[in-house]
């Protein structure tokens, strides 16, 4: 048959992510061969951080559209809507999972080969882990799932709300520019210090609301294996 040729355009408004710290001069003074680098890196871990809050709970108002909120649905004040947590699941069996798959299939156009799940420190080790793993008859722990799913706490995302996704980057569009990192030895004169700035361009936001399954981690239950024993009945023979 013939392929028919589209392309869909998003229209994305670029908005600007900063960092700065003002640095004493004293410091480089005295410790200049090590602080340069110490504080590059602080702020680019200042960045990637804003970055991660954003692709999770970014608001749509100068901020990319986090995957918990909603695409098409707006507050009054422009801000985007949150999704509502799906309270469902319990457990990450096939039939527990099932709600979930059928989400991310987005209609059966999305094959899934693995899981991602992001959730906060706490929550992962209060309901994600005992819910996620069993210790093997053999010793050590295996997942209960037949589909792998693959953990990613982050302090970004809030106790009590998490989401899944399908383990590929290809459902996301983010766009963003180097992140530039500029010095200003003259803005803090009076203070004898500087000011280094760290910003870059860009906006993101999901394909579409299937991408993420958002649910309240709190509803897991712990796994709890199930054992079937059987009598053999044996009869003897002379």
């Amino acid at each position: 048959g013939e392929l028919s040729v589209a392309f869909e355009a998003l229209n994305i408004e670029l908005g600007k992510i900063t960092a700065y710290l003002v640095l004493p001069k004293a410091i480089r003074d005295l410790s200049n061969p090590f602080v340069d680098k110490y504080f590059t890196v602080i702020l680019a871990e200042t960045m990637n951080d804003g970055l991660e809050y954003a692709f999770l709970l970014g608001t749509g108002v100068e901020q990319p559209i986090g995957v918990f909120r909603k695409i098409n649905e707006v507050e009054t004040n422009g801000e985007h809507k949150m999704k509502t947590k799906n309270s469902k699941l319990t457990e990450f069996t096939p039939k527990g999972l099932a709600p979930v798959k059928t989400q991310l299939s987005h209609g059966g156009k999305r094959a899934i080969s693995s899981l991602a799940l992001v959730c906060n420190p706490n929550d992962e080790a209060a309901y994600v882990d005992p819910a996620l793993y069993v210790q093997a008859l053999a010793g050590g722990y295996v997942q209960v799932s037949k589909d792998k799913i693959r953990t990613i706490p982050t302090a970004n995302c809030p106790q009590g709300q998490a989401g899944l996704f399908i383990d590929k980057p290809d459902y996301y569009t983010m766009g963003l520019s180097a992140i530039e990192v500029k010095e200003y030895d003259q803005t803090k004169a009076m203070d004898d210090a500087d000011v280094i700035i760290a910003k870059a361009y860009g906006n993101g936001r999901a394909v579409d609301d299937d991408v993420c399954f958002y649910f309240d981690p709190t509803k897991l239950v712990e796994y709890v294996p199930k054992y079937f024993q059987t009598n053999a009945q044996t009869q003897a023979t002379e």
